[in-house]
C-alpha cells in the first residue's frame, strides 16, 4: 500500500530489517482527529543534527498533540 516501506541497514556485519509505515500529514491529521486528538505543533528534526527545519522531507515529524 502507498506509504508502507521496508528499510535494512547493516547492524555490524548482518543485515537488519523493519517494515513501517510513513505517514503524511493530512494522514496524521486525520487519524488524530478520529482519535479524539488536534495537532497542536509540529516539528521537523533534522536527520543527521536533531536541529529544526522547515519543510518536512528534511527530517523526521515529532508532534504535540492535545487531546479535545
Amino acid at each position: 500500500k502507498n506509504g508502507d516501506v521496508v528499510v535494512t541497514w547493516n547492524a555490524g556485519e548482518a543485515p537488519c530489517s523493519t517494515r513501517g509505515h510513513v505517514f503524511t500529514h493530512r494522514e496524521f491529521r486525520s487519524l488524530a482527529l478520529a482519535s479524539g486528538l488536534t495537532i497542536e505543533k509540529r516539528f521537523v528534526l533534522d536527520y543527521a543534527t536533531g536541529h529544526n527545519r522547515r519543510f518536512s522531507f528534511q527530517g523526521n515529524l515529532l508532534y504535540v498533540l492535545r487531546s479535545h
